[in-house]
């Protein structure tokens, strides 16, 4: 009995063998097409990706943003929501009225041009404290160390399109600065920003949980001066008050002015891409000394324009729900372009003379 059963396998076995290969057939009885090559290797470099994925022994990325420094941001929010409670918004309206008339002009011309750049927002404060942890070592070349130009001493931090000045304030207490300052356009974020630094630093709001937080200058006697500019980014008079001897720039870009960029086949990107370079590139470097750093949130700098790129990290973004792009460059030398014909210099012919 066992010797028939092994025998009728070994016959279907080779009628298998034999028999010519048909694609699978569907449940309608129809023979189903095979799938294309380029499709069944698609197929399968996804599954090793999700093979990869969970794949338990790779260790994860840790994100840039540390638990530490999310703390550390909350315990900033809370210090600087208390700063805020002293604002006596009637003389904020009453002194942004007057500006208004003192500028009525150019603020006119500057919500033309520029109303899309005016739109305030927030920046988490939790990113910012883990950009300037990380930029800690270069921070510390440029101010002490052997660099061009020379050591320059405590930096200044510049935060360009300030808005109320949270972030000013917040750099004041994160490490030492020679001062902090704000460059703001609209007259009444100024004049609330203005009103808190008269008040600054402010001992009543200075806890245990902040110094524990921020031990090199929560203090009050260590907290870095802060004053702000009301100005325009564009205009080359405010630009040159506010990044005075500037070690460090920040601008949170999201909604300024593009230029657009042209990718690797020419073309030009939308202008409102993250990536797209910013209109400020060229209006900002003839005012900051070489070595000094420039964080870009979501915008791009030139290259052409003096911007070295040195990092790129992205950071937690509540008001938009995704990531924002943050951009580090250095500041360097600007060269000429160098070009096989050598462009603006005028080539000279001499004439033969002919002796008669």
């Amino acid at each position: 009995m066992r010797a028939a059963c092994s025998s009728r396998v070994t016959s279907a076995r080779a009628n298998a063998r034999a028999a010519p290969t048909q694609p699978p057939a569907s449940t309608s009885g129809r023979p189903m097409a095979t799938a294309p090559a380029f499709f069944r290797r698609r197929v399968a470099r996804a599954r090793r990706v999700r093979a990869g994925a969970s794949d338990s022994s790779r260790p994860l990325a840790e994100p840039f943003v540390t638990p530490e420094d999310v703390r550390r941001g909350e315990v900033a929010r809370s210090w600087v929501s208390e700063l805020y409670d002293c604002v006596d918004y009637a003389a904020v309206f009453a002194a942004a009225e007057e500006a208004a008339v003192l500028h009525d002009d150019d603020a006119a011309l500057a919500d033309d041009d520029h109303s899309g750049e005016r739109m305030y927002g927030e920046f988490d404060m939790g990113f910012f404290v883990a950009l300037l942890r990380v930029l800690e070592p270069d921070l510390a070349l440029l101010e002490y160390g052997d660099v061009d130009g020379g050591a320059v001493g405590d930096g200044v931090f510049v935060d360009v399109g300030s808005g109320r000045g949270q972030l000013a304030f917040l750099a004041s207490i994160t490490r030492k600065w020679q001062r902090c300052v704000g460059l703001e356009i609209d007259p009444q974020l100024h004049a609330i920003a203005t009103q808190v630094s008269l008040r600054s630093p402010n001992e009543e709001c200075v806890t245990d949980t902040l110094i524990d937080a921020f031990p090199v200058a929560a203090r009050p006697m260590t907290q870095s001066p802060v004053s702000f500019v009301l100005g325009d980014m564009y205009d080359r008079n405010d630009l040159s008050a506010a990044l005075e001897n500037a070690t460090l720039v920040f601008a949170f870009a999201t909604r300024f002015a593009r230029e657009g960029r042209v990718d690797e086949e020419g073309r030009v990107e939308e202008e409102d891409s993250e990536s797209s370079y910013l209109r400020l590139s060229r209006h900002v470097r003839p005012h900051l000394r070489v070595g000094a750093l420039v964080v870009i949130i979501n915008g791009a700098l030139r290259r052409e324009d003096g911007f070295e790129l040195i990092r790129v990290e992205r950071g937690p973004d509540a008001e938009r729900g995704r990531d924002s792009v943050a951009r580090v460059y250095r500041v360097v030398e600007v060269r000429c372009d160098e070009r096989g014909d050598v462009a603006g210099e005028k080539k000279k012919k001499k004439k033969k003379k002919t002796v008669s």
